[in-house]
């Protein structure tokens, strides 16, 4: 083409902005989001702790409540579990029969067996206690705010034995996701299994 006879000439405008490289916008976000992040952790940490979200008991000014002390004595722990449980899935009755036998060993003399349970009940006739020397069961007790159940002896324990707890109970399979529960899910039909 003739730059000088004006035919087939081909022209350029010139672009008219501001043109920022794609790196620079991706490191600007990267930049922001970690600006975000800091101040969200420093709020969250430094925050007093009477006005974090959620604290009712702080907000209306009352004291906090005391949690129980769960932790079982330590005179005696537990070494070997054998357990069996029979759910029964029926609409209308998802409860469970459980049976267990439970190996402890007693580190410091005691006159008490204390065990953890929730949400079953004990089939009272069905607790035994065996082992070299074992005291009978005078009673049982369960405190509900600790979750304990107790075998009150009738006699002491002998540091360094080993004796033998066996149970039968009764649960529910609840759906609260804690302990032996129960779980259901759509399939792609929309059935619940």
């Amino acid at each position: 083409m003739d730059s000088n006879s004006g035919k087939g000439t081909v022209s350029f405008k010139q672009r008219k902005g501001y043109f920022v490289p794609q790196w620079a916008l991706l490191a600007a976000a990267a930049g922001a989001a970690l600006c975000v992040l800091i101040v969200g952790l420093l709020v969250g940490y430094l925050a007093p702790c009477g006005s974090r979200v959620g604290d009712a008991d702080s907000r209306k000014g009352d004291p906090p409540k005391t949690l129980p002390y769960v932790r079982l004595p330590r005179s005696i722990v537990p070494e070997h579990y054998d357990i069996e449980l029979q759910p029964y899935i029926y609409p209308g009755n998802f409860t469970f029969d459980g049976k267990v036998r439970i190996i402890i060993k007693v580190i410091e003399a005691t006159d008490n067996v204390t065990l953890h349970v929730n949400n079953v009940t004990v089939r009272e006739s069905s607790v035994r206690f065996s082992g070299p020397g074992a005291p009978s069961i005078a009673s049982t007790s369960e405190d509900k705010e600790r979750q304990f159940y107790i075998l009150h002896l009738k006699g002491s324990l002998t540091a360094g034995q080993k004796y033998e707890v066996e149970m039968d109970y009764v649960g529910c399979l609840n759906d609260q996701l804690a302990g032996f529960y129960r779980s259901s899910y759509k399939d792609n039909g929309g059935e619940t299994k």
